[in-house]
């Protein structure tokens, strides 16, 4: 592992912990541990029982787009490599650890580097772009609870025109050559060039996902509503609600609320994962509908934890990859992937 890499791991995991320590510094840690201690089991279960079905999912959609550019690769190692990449992303910046999934395919299975990140990070554009849209809803909603813009028609027309610029702009990307060229300068800066071959890649394979776009939408919303109970879950299993106890109503609030959170978790900051920075989100906008700091922080550490148990099953995976390649590169894949594309 190069010496900059091991520095970098450093300062990151330094600077979660300098996070997290702050945030315990500033609650009341006892009660903390109280709130966690007395979490409901069954409900913990259940989550991580949709959680394994969200990530199934995941590997079915990879598969099934691979078998649609005639790769031929077994579901059984296509959901093996999900879960490794799931848990290398639980241990690098912005979640950038993800790019195993697509490199280990590839590699192990000879095909084409711009397949497997067509296949697995195309459908993810999709997705990102809901969750800024999801998370932009969210805020406003939160915002709202505080009485700082209140009922501000302004500031609606200005959230709707957004929306309606971002739908413009990402599909622009997704389908103008001429229009992502004036981008190319992207190629240069910090995880710009990563946003920039994202895009590249998916307007090269892009038939395979207008040929799937019936199945992609369909996932999506699967996914999103699994997801929404998975974190439903959780908040019930430590006794909370949003709504007086109304679990409708809960969900409804999932359903856009995770969608910020895990966005959060993919911005490209110093710390592993986003890990204390989406904690102290999470917990300043669940204040905002009532619930006390020392919840909000004990349910996002109860999603953080319960993901990263369940991700354990991609270890065989991580370990299999070791064996052949340095360990260090799960933390320098977002690197490779212009000079890999080119």
């Amino acid at each position: 592992m190069k010496n900059s890499t091991l520095a970098k791991i450093g300062i990151n995991i330094l600077l979660t912990l300098a996070i997290m320590a702050a945030i315990l510094y500033f609650i009341d840690f006892s009660k903390l541990v109280r709130i966690l201690m007395g979490a409901k089991l069954e409900f913990i279960a259940l989550a991580l029982a949709v959680y394994l079905l969200i990530n199934a999912l995941m590997a079915a959609r990879i598969w099934k787009l691979l078998h649609g550019l005639g790769a031929k690769v077994g579901y059984a190692e296509v959901l093996k490599t999900q879960f490794g990449g799931m848990l290398a992303s639980d241990v690098t910046p912005a979640r950038s650890g993800y790019f195993f999934t697509a490199f280990s395919i590839s590699a192990k299975h000879r095909i084409g580097l711009e397949k497997t990140m067509t296949v697995i990070f195309g459908p993810q554009l999709l997705e990102f772009f809901l969750k800024i849209v999801a998370g932009a809803a969210v805020l406003y909603l939160a915002i709202g609870k505080v009485s700082v813009i209140g009922s501000n028609s302004l500031f609606a027309a200005l959230f709707v025109l957004a929306v309606v610029a971002g739908i413009a702009f990402f599909g622009l990307l997704m389908f103008s050559r001429r229009f992502l060229g004036l981008f190319s300068f992207a190629k240069g800066l910090p995880f710009g060039a990563k946003a920039f071959y994202f895009f590249g890649l998916m307007q090269n394979e892009s038939p395979i996902l207008l040929r799937e776009i019936k199945f992609l939408l369909g996932l999506e919303v699967v996914t999103w509503l699994l997801k929404t109970l998975e974190w439903s879950l959780y908040f019930w299993a430590l006794g909370l609600s949003v709504s007086s106890g109304d679990m409708v109503a809960d969900f409804g609030f999932f359903l856009i609320f995770h969608a910020l959170i895990t966005f959060l978790q993919f911005i490209p900051l110093p710390t592993v994962a986003g890990a204390g920075t989406s904690e102290a989100a999470a917990a300043a906008v669940l204040a905002a509908f009532g619930i006390p700091i020392e919840a909000g922080v004990a349910f996002m550490f109860l999603t953080r934890g319960g993901m990263l148990f369940a991700d354990l099953l991609g270890l065989p995976a991580i370990l299999e990859f070791a064996k052949s390649k340095n360990i260090g590169e799960i933390f320098e894949f977002e690197k490779r992937i212009g000079k890999e594309v080119d």
